[in-house]
Protein backbone atom coordinates (compact mmCIF):
# COMPACT_ATOMS: atom_id res chain seq x y z
CA UNK A 1 0.00 0.00 0.00
CA UNK A 2 2.89 2.40 -0.46
CA UNK A 3 2.87 5.35 -2.60
CA UNK A 4 -0.85 4.95 -2.89
CA UNK A 5 -2.89 7.41 -2.01
CA UNK A 6 -6.30 6.57 0.22
CA UNK A 7 -9.31 8.40 0.51
CA UNK A 8 -10.72 8.28 3.74
CA UNK A 9 -14.43 9.86 4.39
CA UNK A 10 -16.47 10.34 7.56
CA UNK A 11 -19.04 7.71 6.98
CA UNK A 12 -21.79 10.76 8.87
CA UNK A 13 -21.54 14.68 9.19
CA UNK A 14 -19.28 15.76 12.11
CA UNK A 15 -21.03 16.04 15.66
CA UNK A 16 -20.68 15.22 18.87
CA UNK A 17 -21.26 11.53 18.85
CA UNK A 18 -18.52 11.23 16.60
CA UNK A 19 -17.25 8.51 18.68
CA UNK A 20 -19.28 5.81 17.53
CA UNK A 21 -18.76 6.91 13.87
CA UNK A 22 -17.01 4.94 11.42
CA UNK A 23 -14.22 5.99 8.37
CA UNK A 24 -15.50 4.57 4.96
CA UNK A 25 -11.89 4.08 3.52
CA UNK A 26 -11.69 3.30 -0.35
CA UNK A 27 -9.11 2.78 -2.92
CA UNK A 28 -7.53 0.45 -0.87
CA UNK A 29 -5.19 -2.75 -2.98
CA UNK A 30 -7.30 -5.26 -4.38
CA UNK A 31 -5.90 -7.78 -1.48
CA UNK A 32 -5.94 -5.58 1.28
CA UNK A 33 -6.36 -7.54 4.56
CA UNK A 34 -7.76 -6.85 7.85
CA UNK A 35 -4.29 -7.07 9.30
CA UNK A 36 -3.38 -4.28 6.60
CA UNK A 37 -6.27 -2.15 7.66
CA UNK A 38 -5.34 -2.77 11.20
CA UNK A 39 -1.41 -1.71 10.58
CA UNK A 40 -2.89 1.44 8.52
CA UNK A 41 -4.90 2.62 11.62
CA UNK A 42 -3.32 1.56 14.56
CA UNK A 43 -0.76 4.82 15.18
CA UNK A 44 -4.31 6.59 15.61
CA UNK A 45 -5.70 5.17 18.23
CA UNK A 46 -7.25 1.87 19.40
CA UNK A 47 -9.48 -0.22 16.46
CA UNK A 48 -12.87 -1.38 18.12
CA UNK A 49 -14.04 -2.70 14.47
CA UNK A 50 -12.70 -3.19 11.32
CA UNK A 51 -14.25 -4.74 8.00
CA UNK A 52 -13.03 -5.38 4.27
CA UNK A 53 -16.32 -5.46 1.95
CA UNK A 54 -15.75 -8.67 -0.25
CA UNK A 55 -17.62 -9.43 -3.58
CA UNK A 56 -20.16 -11.55 -2.89
CA UNK A 57 -19.23 -14.12 -5.32
CA UNK A 58 -15.37 -13.98 -5.48
CA UNK A 59 -15.42 -13.47 -1.80
CA UNK A 60 -12.07 -11.13 -2.75
CA UNK A 61 -11.30 -7.53 -1.27
CA UNK A 62 -13.23 -5.12 -2.77
CA UNK A 63 -10.98 -2.26 -1.77
CA UNK A 64 -13.20 -0.69 0.56
CA UNK A 65 -13.09 -0.76 4.65
CA UNK A 66 -14.68 0.43 7.32
CA UNK A 67 -12.97 1.09 10.50
CA UNK A 68 -14.28 2.42 14.16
Amino acid sequence: MLNKRLKVSYSRPPGTDMKDSNLYITNLPKDVTEQDVDNLFKDYGEIVQRTVLKDKITGLPRGVAFVR
